[in-house]
């Protein structure tokens, strides 16, 4: 199968010739997993980033009780490991499994220094998909310094309105995961600002009609 197109589109290749990205499909590393493999676990050295092209998988953690914590869940086109590839440390700080059958393109550090060095506009991709991860980590600072749920959706909805008009990057279960809670609560709160008046939606987007009391919130 042609996976040019998905890692043509990723935002770690916009603007990248073709050629190269077929190249890079030739040399690196393509995994395959089944439901329930296991790709990393915690402590494991990270030596390449990872380039979802089919499927899905879960970054989570487990307690002392074997109590499982998603963090995340990855789909087509996501990338995994670029922010602690280069740290002093470079080991996985979750445990990571394939969640469906799933391939994942590796793109070792080896190969991206060489890419960083004779093509520009690769390493302004790099250093955009970090700066976006950071902004993204800072965000879930200030959500999770709320402790209601209303709140937190509060914050969101306000930061990336646009005219009133927020269109959500993802879908509902992400939402959820995003802002720390599970996906009837926050089905429930978008219900409730609804009844209230608050707020409207349908599918991913959502109008905001009391900005006011959204801020009053915070």
């Amino acid at each position: 199968m042609d996976y040019s197109n998905i890692l043509k589109n990723n935002i770690l290749f916009k603007g990248i010739d073709e050629t190269l990205i077929n190249n890079l499909l030739k040399l690196s590393t393509i995994k395959v997993y089944k439901e329930t493999d296991v790709i990393a676990f915690e402590n494991n050295a990270c030596e390449s980033l990872g380039i979802i092209l089919e499927g899905n998988i879960s970054l989570y953690k487990s307690d002392q009780n074997g109590n499982i914590n998603t963090v995340a869940n990855l789909n087509q086109g996501d990338i995994f490991g670029e922010a602690i590839l280069f740290n002093n440390y470079h080991k996985y700080p979750v445990n990571i499994s394939s969640t469906s059958d799933a391939k994942i393109f590796y793109l070792s550090k080896s190969n991206i220094l060489k890419l960083s060095a004779n093509n520009e506009t690769f390493i302004n991709n790099y250093l955009k998909l970090l700066s976006n991860k950071i902004l993204r980590l800072n965000e879930n600072i200030s959500i999770n310094s709320y402790s209601l749920l209303r709140e937190k959706i509060a914050y969101y909805l306000v930061k990336h309105r646009n005219d009133n008009i927020v269109e959500l990057p993802f879908d509902r279960e992400k939402f959820a995961h995003y802002l720390g809670v599970r996906r009837p609560s926050l089905s429930r709160e978008l219900s409730n600002l609804k009844n209230d008046g608050i707020i409207d939606y349908k599918k991913n987007l959502i109008l905001i009609k009391e900005l006011d009391i959204l801020k009053e919130m915070l």
